[in-house]
């Protein structure tokens, strides 16, 4: 055992009522890196919970030369997000903070930690300009270094990254990736979980391949790649059949903002933006993190109070002349990572999809029989049983729910901010053709957000393309 770190002596898991792992063996030696693959489902995320003790062994055993609760540190960003939107803990942080109104990112890094190489972390990571920062301003990007310099600070043996490539745009991937590469180069052992081949770092040797609940291979990269890679690991999936309700509309302006500036304190998001999406068009917005695209969607999405003293009209009218944030939300469908993390309430499917008619996190008012009729109606193209629970479902079957729930109530507008991050290949083709059946075979627009550059929509007409320079320049191109 000298030369292991951890080594798992066919183990089989127990998570709700179902058995994972079966008779699962598999070893980390000292100073090895790996990936964990697989598609979205197959376990990846419940192995390395089990490694931390998170989910129960029933059979078998697993041997430690280190100690697990403090000397293996997992990154998840999406616990990041749930954080954040805890008053408690951002109360915390103020305390930390130079300023009583902010929350800085450096607070972060100072709770409860050893601080003794954080000059160290913040000099690897290229933080210095980003202390003082309020950390709910930082870009996706930002924020992830910050959360894996603070998994550091408490030193640990082995690092474990979950899915951390997701909602980053290409540059900030390709700066994580040489992080992560330094990181191996300084003798701290990761472990990475990711669904997709181009996201392993060079310096990764090894990759655990899990599908199905089990460990299907493990060993050499390249021997793994060309192993299951060549077979197409990840299967292509169509939806089942076509989407068709609703009337033609007139041709009109949904959305027209006319020289929008957005700024938070110093800080400009926005500048002079002029932009209007028609009923006929369907929009795609990029740029990379931290350009405002998220800004711009709570705009539209009456989630930004700043649009009251912006010159802003949705569906022909301007914001703040008497119109409730009710009537703008029951015209417009609404898909995000955000959403998908708060949505982990016991509720089956056919009621998450019912809840897209009230707006509401749970179903919490009596549906009417049209209603039900009509939510069962437009899950019968997903194929999922509507009587399963949401939190059992994998995470790509949850977001093609969650599409479902937006457009259950016939939108004007549906927005999908990053409606693939988190999938698969597999799963991703299912979102994408879904999305793309909604726009051609209803009256509703799309308004699609995406870092990835083969998350392509066929019913893409038009793009607004967002530069986080200093001159917040964007571009509007005919595609």
């Amino acid at each position: 055992m000298e030369n292991y770190l951890i080594k798992l002596n066919k183990i089989t898991a127990r998570l709700y009522d179902k058995f994972i792992l079966k008779d699962s063996t598999w070893n980390l030696k000292k100073n090895e890196s790996w990936v964990i693959l697989g598609p979205n489902g197959s376990g990846k995320s419940s192995f390395v919970r089990t490694l931390t003790g998170k989910v129960p062994v029933v059979k078998g055993s697993i041997e430690y030369s280190l100690n697990p609760k403090s000397d293996i540190a997992i990154v998840s960003f999406e616990d990041l997000k749930i954080l954040l939107q805890k008053e408690d803990f951002l109360e915390e942080c103020r305390n930390y903070s130079n300023s009583n109104s902010q929350t800085t990112a450096l607070s972060l890094l100072q709770i409860n930690e050893d601080t003794t190489n954080l000059n160290k972390y913040i000099n690897v990571f290229q933080l210095n300009n980003l202390l003082n920062k309020n950390i709910l301003e930082l870009s996706t990007g930002e924020r992830r270094k910050f959360l894996i310099v603070k998994a550091l600070l408490k030193s640990p043996d082995v690092l474990i990254l979950d899915e951390p490539f997701e909602g980053l745009d290409k540059n900030s991937k390709a700066s994580l990736k040489e992080i992560i590469d330094n990181l191996i180069d300084r003798n701290i052992q990761i472990m990475l979980v990711t669904h997709r081949f181009d996201e392993i770092p060079d310096k990764i040797e090894n990759i655990l391949y899990i599908d199905s609940l089990k460990i299907k291979d493990n060993g050499n990269k390249k021997d793994i790649l060309n192993r299951y890679f060549n077979k197409k690991i990840f299967h292509k999936k169509t939806v089942k059949k076509n989407i068709s309700y609703g009337s033609s509309l007139k041709l009109r302006s949904l959305v027209e903002m006319r020289n929008i500036n957005i700024k938070y304190g110093d800080h400009v998001v926005l500048a002079n933006l002029t932009w209007t999406m028609k009923s006929d068009e369907n929009w795609k917005i990029s740029g990379p993190n931290g350009s405002g695209k998220s800004t711009l969607l709570k705009l539209i999405s009456a989630d930004n109070l700043q649009a009251y003293s912006n010159e802003i009209y949705l569906f022909g009218r301007k914001r703040g002349t008497g119109e409730s944030i009710f009537d703008i939300k029951k015209r417009i469908g609404l898909v995000t990572p955000e959403l998908q993390l708060q949505y982990r309430k016991k509720i089956t499917v056919l009621n998450v999809v019912i809840s897209g008619f009230f707006d509401s996190i749970g179903l919490y008012q009596q549906p009417s029989e049209i209603q039900i009729n009509r939510a069962v109606d437009v899950l019968k193209t997903t194929g999922l049983d509507i009587k399963k629970r949401f939190d059992h479902l994998s995470y790509g079957e949850q977001r093609v729910v969650l599409i479902s729930r937006a457009i259950v109530k016939s939108p004007e507008i549906l927005i999908l901010d990053e409606p693939c991050q988190g999938l698969d290949p597999d799963n991703r083709n299912i979102v994408l053709n879904l999305c793309d059946q909604i726009a051609f075979n209803t009256d509703t627009r799309i308004l699609f957000v995406s870092h990835n550059e083969d998350d392509n929509l066929k019913c893409i007409s038009n793009e607004l393309k967002l530069n986080s320079n200093s001159n917040n320049d964007y571009e509007i191109a005919k595609l």
